[in-house]
């Protein structure tokens, strides 16, 4: 007599017993895949790494620019024009124009550019790692071919 708080479905299971799968299933699913073009090719696989790099790079080299960056702000006395202008607002009220001359002489230009060059950098490897791997084409296949 079948257990009264078995339903269908769990006595259908009960019945069932393991079934082994054939040796050669994992040959035979790599070949369909590839077949398929769901298995990409080396280069393609291997893109995915190269932007990666690229992106650690641009990183690495936004900080040390942004070190340097602040070291420029400390040695030029842009630093201590800020400080004064925090400390006495009427600085800037009393001569605008000779705080901000003074400022925009000691501000370090070339590291600023590089800084907002390196950020620039960063934003499109990022958008463009974003589009490719959205799209496909960079090796990354989210879903199962139909």
């Amino acid at each position: 007599m079948p257990d009264p708080e078995l339903d269908d479905v769990d006595a259908l299971f009960a019945r069932i017993g393991m079934v082994n799968p054939p040796d050669d299933l994992l040959q035979r699913v790599m070949l369909l895949a590839k077949a398929d073009g769901a298995v990409h090719t080396r280069p393609l696989q291997r893109a995915p790494i190269w932007w990666g790099v690229a992106y650690l790079l641009a990183l690495a080299g936004l900080v040390v620019l942004a070190y340097g960056l602040g070291i420029a702000f400390a040695t030029n006395g842009t630093s201590a024009l800020l400080s004064a202008l925090a400390g006495n607002a009427t600085l800037l009220s009393d001569a605008p124009s000779a705080y901000l001359e003074a400022l925009l002489s000691s501000l370090p230009l070339i590291h600023i550019a590089a800084v907002l060059f390196d950020l620039v950098l960063l934003g499109t490897i990022t958008w463009l790692a974003l589009r490719l791997s959205a799209s496909g084409r960079s090796g990354w296949r989210t879903t199962l071919p139909a």
